[in-house]
């Protein structure tokens, strides 16, 4: 079985005896019987660092040179969160506390079920928290 990903680098574990997993820049060859192929499978992973579809295409043959019709599994890759700032410095008196808005977290994509969190830091003063810094969407 070879399953190709155009952007991603496909993974998987050898599980089986005698099965024999190959994997080439974004392709990947599992080889052993019909009962390891598909442990192998099983442990399937894809890293993308391209955001967007990035769909991977399997193919199969037996040991009798029969090929199964190819297959596409879909995958959408998530863009990374991009957070944005205001623009400038922003100026505050000594010991007051002043709102600082313009800050924003954003993710293209079906963000739904995804958890962000966000850490702030300032290196002089005391960071409150006025509501959880972490949100669900």
């Amino acid at each position: 079985m070879t399953l190709t990903d155009s952007h991603g680098v496909l993974s998987a574990s050898t599980v089986g005896n005698g099965d024999t997993v190959i994997a080439s820049g974004t392709t990947l060859t599992i080889t052993g019987s019909l009962s390891d192929v598909n442990s192998d499978l099983a442990t399937l992973t894809d890293t993308n660092g391209t955001a967007g579809s990035d769909p991977i295409t399997l193919t199969a043959t037996d040991s009798l040179g029969v090929s199964a019709a190819p297959q596409t599994v879909a995958v959408t890759v998530h863009d990374v969160p991009v957070l944005t700032v205001p623009e400038g410095t922003q100026t505050i008196g000594v010991s007051e506390a002043a709102k600082i808005s313009g800050i924003n977290l954003s993710e293209t994509g079906d963000t739904g079920g995804e958890t962000f969190t966000v850490t702030l830091t300032d290196s002089h003063a005391c960071c409150r928290r006025a509501r959880s810094a972490t949100a669900t969407r």
